[in-house]
């Protein structure tokens, strides 16, 4: 019965030190926990987890809610907690927490494979703790790259590429996979995009690429010409149009000029249909108020 759960939600509240709110988020990410029936076991199951994570059992609460599969691990195979995460990443508590809620396998790394020095790192870039943990989200094996090195990197390509630092950590976020290419590679799709597309600046031809990572390789200049004249003739709008579509839109460029004649005549052969199914409604109630 509902209130029968919502006492025991309450009484496991109370038990957790946690809000009933907090509680609900717990069991509705561990849904057998309302089957104890001695609720201090799940506090003891918390606690163990919470002494090596170094958090507190309210905190542990809202990390294995936010990961349930938190509860089924072992105390045993946690090596970095809260503590290990701030000294040796530079993290506040919270942003300890918060990567651990993003990625709890993060705390199954010992100590000493965490080198990325995010507290340090941010001012030398330009950029927020924020961009550089959804990096290390992302691609958790960048917590192990030495701070003065990824940071170099990312000067040294950015240079290289005419753009921040910043950009290419934006790169980075969204399709990691792209710093892997080789750099003559990037460089010239950017020449591509920016002189094709008319775009203001590297960063936003960086951006372009980010958008639609298939233009790395597929695109030459003429090719892009190309795929402009056909998104111009498929939508029956100038060229100029069309590249300021696909300025907008990257990936419009990476769909076949037959893919979009199909699907330009599917839209119009719809619309035509609804036009004459209205115009037959019109034309039926017209007769019958006659």
């Amino acid at each position: 019965p509902a209130e029968a759960v919502g006492a025991k939600v309450g009484a496991l509240a109370k038990e957790l030190g946690t809000d009933v709110a907090g509680a609900c988020a717990l069991v509705r990410g561990v849904p057998p926990i309302l089957g104890f029936n001695a609720l201090n076991l799940v506090k003891d199951r918390l606690e163990a987890l919470g002494s090596k994570l170094g958090t507190s059992v309210p905190e542990t609460a809202g990390l294995v809610a936010a990961q349930p599969l938190m509860w089924a691990v072992p105390p045993a195979h946690v090596q970095s907690g809260v503590p290990a995460l701030c000294e040796r990443m530079g993290l506040t508590r919270d942003q300890a927490l918060g990567l651990l809620r993003r990625v709890p396998v993060v705390a199954a790394l010992p100590p000493a494979q965490l080198a990325l020095d995010v507290g340090a790192l941010g001012p030398v870039l330009g950029c927020g703790p924020g961009a550089l943990l959804e990096l290390v989200g992302r691609c958790l094996p960048l917590a192990g790259v030495a701070g003065e090195v990824f940071g170099a990197g990312a000067t040294n390509l950015g240079a290289a590429l005419g753009v921040g630092p910043e950009a290419v950590l934006a790169l980075a976020a969204t399709q990691p996979a792209l710093l892997a290419a080789q750099l003559p590679a990037i460089a010239g799709a950017l020449d591509t995009l920016q002189a094709g597309l008319g775009l203001a600046s590297r960063a936003d031809a960086l951006a372009a690429l980010a958008a639609a990572p298939g233009l790395l390789y597929e695109v030459s200049p003429a090719g892009l010409g190309e795929r402009l004249e056909a998104l111009a003739a498929a939508f029956q709008v100038s060229v100029a149009d069309a590249r300021a579509a696909a300025a907008a839109q990257p990936l419009a460029l990476l769909v076949s000029p037959a893919t979009l004649r199909a699907g330009v005549s599917r839209l119009t052969a719809g619309a035509s249909s609804d036009a004459q199914g209205e115009g037959s409604s019109g034309s039926s109630s017209s007769g019958g108020l006659s």
